[in-house]
């Protein structure tokens, strides 16, 4: 409602924000990074935000799923805190220098949404 109220008939909001509805959510359960990582205070699926921007008077333009560039590093940092058997993967990774490349990698269970004011 807030943005609604600030923005210009026309105006563009655009939302990146992780999907709790998304399948990857419910299999990593707990475990699932932005549960881990206490940067949000609400979660919505693609469905409540959706129907949460409609309500306030938003015309959702498009929604898809995001990605990140990341260093393997990195990554195989959060693959050794959930999965058991990835430290063999860090151990190669790091003994053929791919550790260091950086990846870009699709965060399917992370939207980004735009949204038009009406």
């Amino acid at each position: 409602e807030e943005a609604y109220r600030i923005l210009s008939p026309g105006g563009v909001l655009m939302i990146e924000t992780p999907d709790i509805g998304h399948w990857l959510a419910g299999l990593m359960g707990k475990k699932w990074l932005p549960l881990l990582v206490p940067d949000h205070i609400v979660f919505f699926s693609k469905k409540t935000i959706i129907n949460m921007l409609r309500e306030s008077g938003f015309v959702i333009q498009s929604i898809r799923s995001s990605f990140k560039v990341i260093i393997v590093r990195l990554l195989l940092f959060h693959l050794n805190r959930m999965f058991t058997y990835s430290n063999f993967l860090s151990k190669i990774c790091e003994k053929t220098r791919l550790a260091d490349k950086v990846v870009r990698i699709p965060q399917w269970d992370e939207m980004i949404l735009i949204a038009i004011k009406s």
